[in-house]
C-alpha cells in the first residue's frame, strides 16, 4: 500500500519496476467495480481484509481488468 505515495511525484524512492502497470491495472479494476456489484462487493472484501489481495490474480477477473485496460 505504501507504493500509492508513488502517484505524488515529488515522492522520494524507488518505485518499483511494475508500478504503472499496477496503477493501471487498480484504476481499471476500480472501473470496473463500478459497473458490476460482484466486482464492487469483492473490491469493498478485500478493503476490508475479507479476503486476500490474492483474489484480485483470478484469471477470469485479470481478462476484465485488461479489457476496461484496453478501452481506456
Amino acid at each position: 500500500m505504501a507504493t500509492l505515495d508513488f502517484v505524488f511525484p515529488d515522492t522520494r524512492g524507488q518505485r518499483p519496476a511494475d508500478f504503472e502497470t499496477t496503477l493501471r491495472f487498480g484504476i481499471a479494476l476500480t472501473r470496473l467495480a463500478a459497473e458490476d456489484p460482484a466486482v464492487h462487493k469483492l473490491t469493498a472484501e478485500v478493503q476490508n481484509l475479507l479476503k486476500p489481495r490474492s483474489v484480485y490474480g483470478d484469471p477470469a477477473l485479470v481478462q476484465r481488468v485488461l479489457a476496461v485496460m484496453a478501452a481506456a
